[in-house]
């Protein structure tokens, strides 16, 4: 198959040795907003598959420019996608152009998108790789961005990714099982209801300096240093008057960075302005230079 890249689209011609899978057109079609939008034409008596690129950015040229927990948040959603394309009964992972150099990032909706094409096998795009070392290569490129302050956590991700006896499944697996200790919320995420205890949320600093326990009890609890928030202390000049917030949904605890002067980490990934993000027991929040652990009553 013959790939073409151009400023708008992707152009991706089939050749003798090619086939186009009919029912494989009808289910991509299907997979959703994730995907890159396609149309087929002929062209000197070929099939021709266009994608738009609207809206997106090579990934290899935005990557040094998204942070950790924003990076995380696209490769989990990106895993999810091959994934899902993997399980189908009739598509295979080999379908999803995996090359670094064409994966695009959809700035809007934080999304890490591919091509996917309607085949059923492994065709040959002429990069000098089989799919499976383009992934492995492609992946790892990823994550190496996402552990960047935790080298022990990439190398034990290198090492079973380049180990040769794992079947792609397998590394689609465990890609798809790794977690990164920060986690966004999504648009389209659901909060089912439950049951949860007040004051169910208990965010504890210990240093030489001062000891702080904050009770966080209603949804839009604010930390910071001014007298207005919810959750005030003053133990640091680095800690902004209104620092980052704290909401709950359904018994979901969420925390969102207030467009703070030094922002604000969980598990050391750092935080998107007014972007919300999941927190669990154990986390470790820190705001500016102040690190608070998370423990939530069960």
């Amino acid at each position: 198959m013959i790939v073409e890249q151009y400023l708008d689209h992707l152009a991706y011609t089939f050749e003798k040795e090619d086939e186009m899978f009919m029912l494989g057109m009808k289910i991509v079609n299907k997979l959703g907003n994730d995907l890159i939008p396609m149309v087929k034409v002929s062209y000197n008596g070929s099939d021709r598959l266009l994608y738009g690129l609207d809206d997106l950015k090579p990934v290899h040229e935005i990557v040094d420019k998204l942070n950790d927990s924003e990076l995380a948040f696209a490769f989990s959603n990106f895993i999810k996608l091959i994934k899902s394309v993997e399980d189908n009964d009739y598509l295979k992972a080999y379908g999803v152009d995996i090359n670094y150099n064409r994966l695009f990032y959809d700035i809007k909706n934080k999304k890490i998108k591919a091509v996917i094409l309607p085949i059923n096998y492994e065709c040959n795009l002429h990069d000098g790789l089989s799919w499976s070392k383009s992934f492995r290569r492609s992946i790892l490129i990823l994550l190496n961005k996402i552990f960047i302050n935790s080298k022990e956590k990439y190398s034990e991700a290198y090492y079973y990714i380049m180990d040769e006896e794992k079947s792609d499944s397998e590394i689609i697996k465990y890609a798809s099982s790794l977690e990164f200790g920060v986690r966004m919320v999504d648009s389209s995420d659901v909060f089912y209801e439950k049951k949860h205890e007040e004051n169910g949320l208990i965010l504890e600093h210990r240093s030489a300096i001062d000891n702080i326990v904050f009770v966080v009890s209603k949804s839009g609890f604010v930390l910071g240093k001014g007298k207005d928030a919810d959750g005030t202390f003053n133990v640091s000049s680095n800690v902004s008057r209104r620092h980052c917030e704290i909401a709950i949904q359904n018994g979901t605890y969420m925390v969102k960075d207030l467009d703070s002067t030094n922002g604000t980490t969980i598990n050391g990934f750092t935080l998107n302005p007014n972007q919300y993000y999941y927190i669990k027991n154990g986390d470790k929040l820190k705001l500016a230079d102040v690190e608070f652990v998370v423990t939530i009553r069960q």
